[in-house]
């Protein structure tokens, strides 16, 4: 997930199925603290896999974006 120290990778945790969103609430995409939420996927032998990051397209210094995760279905 290409995490660094103080991106709080972790801070929130939805799990639906065979996905998982993991927010890191001190990631800076664009601005300091600004965060992200990653999303992976298991496949059937049991791997997870990266498949993306999403941020707030306004998101500012200290934004902390996921720090609450939702996911539904799968």
């Amino acid at each position: 997930a290409g995490s660094q120290a103080g991106d709080a990778f972790g801070s929130s945790v939805a799990i639906a199925g065979n996905t998982v969103a993991v927010g890191a609430t001190g990631e800076d995409v664009t601005a300091a603290d600004e965060g992200a939420v990653f999303w992976f996927t298991r496949d059937t032998a049991g791997t997870w896999t990266e498949r993306g990051r999403v941020w707030a397209s306004n998101a500012g210094s200290g934004d902390q974006f996921g720090a609450a995760a939702a996911l539904s279905g799968d």
